[in-house]
C-alpha cells in the first residue's frame, strides 16, 4: 500500500479494497458451500436420529429408553443376588418414578 495524498486516490483505494473483499467473500461462500455439500449425509443420519417433533413420540421413545436400561442395569446388574420380591417390585417403582420424570421435563419443555 502507497501514501495515499489526496481524495481520489483514497476513493480509488476503497473501490480496491472492496473488490478485494468481495473476491474473498465470494472464495469463503463457495468453500462453505463446498463442506455443507461434503457433511450432508451426515446431517441427514443426525436429523433421522434426532428426537421427533411430536412430544408424544419423543415422551415413548425416551420411556422405552430408560425402561430397557433399568431392566437390563438394575434387575440383571444391581438386583443379581436380591430376592425374587425385591427383583419384582424395585424395577416397577423405578419405571414408573422415571415416566413421571421424563413427563414433567417434557411439559417442561413445551
Amino acid at each position: 500500500m502507497n501514501k495515499i495524498n489526496n481524495y481520489e486516490e483514497l476513493v480509488l483505494e476503497r473501490k480496491r479494497l472492496e473488490t478485494v473483499l468481495a473476491y474473498h467473500r465470494s472464495v469463503i461462500d463457495g468453500e462453505v458451500r463446498e463442506i455443507k455439500q461434503k457433511l450432508e449425509p451426515l446431517a441427514n443420519v443426525v436429523s433421522f436420529f434426532s428426537p421427533s417433533k411430536d412430544p408424544s413420540q419423543n415422551n415413548k421413545l425416551l420411556q422405552a429408553g430408560t425402561n430397557l436400561g433399568i431392566e437390563i442395569f438394575v434387575r440383571q446388574k444391581l438386583l443379581s443376588k436380591a430376592g425374587w420380591l425385591t427383583k419384582l417390585v424395585l424395577p416397577y417403582i423405578l419405571k414408573k418414578v422415571s415416566s413421571r420424570a421424563i413427563e414433567k421435563v417434557q411439559a417442561i419443555r413445551k
